[in-house]
């Protein structure tokens, strides 16, 4: 089961989509931005996307 974990708590997610590869079982740490088509932010490399 996939999950999404900001400031330690568990966010239920619709659907998972990723294009970075496998990661090690402490999964990956990095800040979280919210994507919005009409809106987008300015920068998301190094970023987890959240769309």
């Amino acid at each position: 089961m996939w999950s999404l974990v900001s400031a330690g708590k568990e966010v239920e997610v619709a659907n998972y989509g990723a294009n970075s590869g496998s990661t090690g079982v402490n999964g990956v740490t990095a800040k979280l931005v919210y994507y919005d088509a009409e809106n987008p932010p300015a920068d998301i490399v190094g970023k987890i996307v959240v769309f």
